[in-house]
């Protein structure tokens, strides 16, 4: 066997895994898809549909980033508000276009706010991981209510519905058990990395990055450890967040001519975050099964789903096309901050 069989063996098997996955959603979604019908649907969209689109996802944009605002704001640092959407359209970027549940573009986020605002690179690792904890634990708790609502309406996604609960209603007690910890200034990854590293790993490696870790864990819990009002706008900011993503989807399909319900708003809502929870780039060909089973389980036409998930999928690639273009655009105008960061392992911000 040659080298280069042997690293494709070891390094580029999940990507082939990858292309045979999205290929078979694909053909399962598209297995029933009259392409005439198709586009006969896309043609329903109006100019006002689009521009109704377009003014969404710009507050959808500020709801994702004010919590995230307000964290940084908690931790003593001030910075402009519209920055941090360009800084969270580009790690959302990432996210999109690397593999996995739409996770990625946190270290880049960190890595600008660090370097173009004067935020120790710590402190800003510390404000990404608390927004994101907050935002992974309400996604998960609008899964899981979206679950439990279905259920009372006697609706099942799958054979998978109860497990997946359950599956939900675990990670969220384990997410609420580590962000209830930070905020009794416990640190849980440093400590669990102190006990691997006295009792069964003794790499130098893992000791260097234990104490760097704490303080962001410390400041993790600084940015949770607030007064009520604060805390009550991480939840209004959450809240905020799940009635317009609710509201664009009702909208995307509105246009074609399918006014959702409230029950099959939550089917076709449920099963678009699910989607992103699966480990393929921007949720390619599971977006698309997912939809095609919510419409097949709330008994409207599979193309209707199809259309609705052309519309998404162009509205990521103007996200991805616009925002990166005008983000680095914007970026490149200023220099690197004067104040040099101090390195990570450093711990004094």
């Amino acid at each position: 066997m040659t080298t280069r069989v042997r690293r494709f063996i070891q390094i580029g098997w999940w990507r082939m895994a990858a292309v045979i996955a999205m290929v078979v959603c694909y053909k399962y979604a598209l297995k029933s898809i009259a392409w005439d019908a198709l586009i006969r649907t896309l043609q329903t969209w109006q100019w006002s549909d689009i521009a109704m689109l377009v003014g969404l996802n710009f507050l959808i944009l500020a709801a994702m980033c004010w919590r995230w605002h307000r964290i940084v704001t908690c931790l003593g640092f001030a910075v402009a508000f519209y920055r941090l959407i360009l800084y969270r359209i580009g790690g959302n970027v990432i996210s999109t276009l690397t593999p996995g549940p739409q996770f990625g573009g946190e270290p880049f986020q960190a890595y600008w706010l660090s370097r173009h605002d004067s935020m120790p690179l710590p402190e800003a690792l510390a404000s990404v991981t608390a927004d994101r904890l907050l935002e992974i634990m309400a996604n998960i708790a609008v899964i899981l209510a979206s679950g439990l609502y279905l259920a009372m309406q006697g609706i099942y996604l799958n054979a998978w519905h109860g497990p997946v609960l359950i599956a939900m209603g675990l990670a969220l007690l384990v997410l609420g058990t580590s962000a209830a910890a930070y905020v009794r200034n416990k640190q849980p990854l440093s400590q669990m990395g102190r006990f691997l590293a006295d009792r069964w790993i003794k790499a130098d490696a893992l000791k260097e990055i234990i104490a760097p870790i704490g303080y962001c864990e410390e400041r993790v819990g600084t940015a949770l450890r607030q007064p009520a009002s604060v805390l009550c706008l991480y939840g209004v900011a959450a809240i905020s967040l799940a009635i317009l993503t609710a509201c664009e989807l009702w909208l995307i399909y509105a246009a074609m001519g399918a006014t959702l319900t409230p029950a099959q708003l939550v089917v076709t809502a449920a099963m678009a975050r699910l989607a992103l929870w699966t480990p393929l780039p921007g949720a390619l060909g599971a977006l698309e099964v997912g939809q095609t089973i919510a419409l097949s389980i709330i008994g409207l036409d599979p193309v209707i789903a199809m259309a609705a998930c052309v519309i998404m999928r162009a509205r990521d690639l103007v996200l991805v096309g616009l925002g990166t273009g005008l983000a680095m655009v914007w970026l490149a105008k200023f220099p690197r901050s004067p104040r040099e960061n101090r390195a990570f392992l450093s711990l004094n911000p």
